[in-house]
């Protein structure tokens, strides 16, 4: 079976977009899956999420993204690292859309 090539966009008007773009120049995510995760704990605890695939950053936006959510949610770069290999990137679902790969377009996989 092939690789999801599954991602998402934030809309110009979402608070997010310019960091996005920092990140992702051509405002386009890569997902590991188009299905929506709910936080089962936490400060986000009931939140809707998509999850971003790190595996499919470059070198360098993966260290502005580790470098960003370590500033951001004021834990290390270490621990950042670890959460994104171990749960990948969380994307919060307000104002994002998805578009799916060829592989999800036509089912619920």
């Amino acid at each position: 079976m092939s690789e999801c090539q599954c991602f998402a966009k934030i809309s110009k008007e979402d608070t997010r977009y310019e960091l996005w773009l920092k990140i992702y120049s051509e405002n386009k995510l890569p997902l590991r899956h188009p299905h929506i995760t709910i936080s089962e704990g936490g400060p986000w605890e009931g939140d809707q999420f998509y999850i971003g695939d790190p595996s499919k950053l470059t070198m360098e936006q993966r260290k502005m993204l580790v470098e960003m959510m370590s500033k951001k949610f004021h834990i290390s770069p270490i621990e950042v690292e670890y959460d994104l290999v171990e749960y990948g990137i969380p994307i919060k679902i307000d104002n994002v859309i998805i578009t799916r790969c060829k592989k999800h377009s036509k089912s619920d996989n």
